[in-house]
């Protein structure tokens, strides 16, 4: 889970610097860092949803006897906004998670994304939206991930 937990660090800690995300404060939802209750401000709340581990030989263009875990990972991020201001903006906001999204990921182990419809959240006083990552890697025995 480490692993997992590094790369999707890696893609956060790229798509910060992204155009229209300046603005935006990135939260492990279930970490150290606290979530705004009511929420004041735009935040994004990363988690790691569920994983997969298949044992496969990797082979091909590795050489023909390399052994390595396959892994899928799914991460969802809830885009925040205060409900104060009717979520204005939120749609934008969500659109430049998607876009940053293409260049954060530099390995290129994001399979596919989606987002979800508007929702408000009564706990935290917000509205949000969640967009949904598949991350697929392997990582050999070596220790050293390939696509």
């Amino acid at each position: 889970m480490d692993r997992i937990k590094e790369m999707t660090d890696g893609i956060i800690r790229r798509l910060k610097t992204c155009p229209g995300l300046e603005d935006v404060r990135f939260v492990r939802e279930y970490g150290a860092h606290d979530m705004e209750d009511p929420v004041t401000g735009w935040m994004a709340a990363v988690r790691i949803t569920g994983t997969k581990l298949s044992r496969q030989y990797l082979g091909g263009y590795l050489t023909d006897d390399v052994r390595g875990d396959r892994y899928r990972a799914t991460v969802e991020l809830c885009v925040y906004a205060p409900a104060r201001g009717s979520g204005t903006g939120l749609s934008e906001k969500v659109s430049a998670v998607l876009a940053g999204l293409k260049a954060a990921d530099s390995d290129r182990l994001i399979t596919d994304i989606s987002a979800s419809a508007i929702r408000f959240d009564q706990d935290l006083q917000a509205i949000y939206r969640t967009v949904t990552l598949g991350l697929d890697f392997c990582l050999t025995e070596e220790g050293h991930h390939a696509v």
